[in-house]
């Protein structure tokens, strides 16, 4: 009986949930400079934070952004906007490339899906990464390393 009571407890508190956001949205939808701006502010808080607690970004991808040789993390969120690839003439995928110290501000850029690559790394981790500027991200740099890079390196492509 006590398990049933407690899945009893979740339900009961996920209701009253839905009865505090149903009031806070009446409460925001009555003003009219927020009416205008609030159901897209909580669409894109619902995307990102997601229900149940799932995030809307799931795939976290490298792109070379903004210009090449500069690797830049981001989320892919899906296809580009048809009207977009029609006159590009030819297939794009939409990648949220956030800046930092706020991850929910950033660029939404189009690029060919092979010019995406996959990163092994959580959701989680990227929005740390984002949030501390990479100051924490999962590995330590060497920064003695970084402070002294020495002499630049040639590639060979175009020195």
């Amino acid at each position: 009986f006590q398990a049933e009571d407690g899945i009893r407890d979740v339900e009961r508190s996920r209701g009253l949930g839905d009865v505090y956001k149903r009031q806070v949205d009446r409460i925001f939808t009555r003003f009219p400079l927020i009416k205008s701006v609030y159901p897209h502010a909580r669409q894109v808080g619902d995307f990102i934070f997601g229900q149940k607690g799932r995030h809307g970004f799931r795939d976290v991808v490298l792109i070379q952004y903004p210009r090449r040789g500069i690797y830049s993390i981001g989320f892919l969120t899906g296809n580009a906007m048809e009207k977009v690839r029609e006159k590009v003439g030819s297939d794009l995928v939409t990648v949220f490339v956030p800046t930092s110290p706020t991850p929910l501000t950033g660029f939404a850029v189009q690029v060919a899906p092979d010019e995406v690559v996959s990163v092994d790394m959580s959701v989680d981790e990227a929005f740390r990464f984002f949030i501390t500027a990479g100051m924490l991200s999962g590995e330590q740099a060497d920064l003695k390393k970084l402070a002294d890079p020495g002499p630049p390196q040639r590639t060979g492509q175009g020195d």
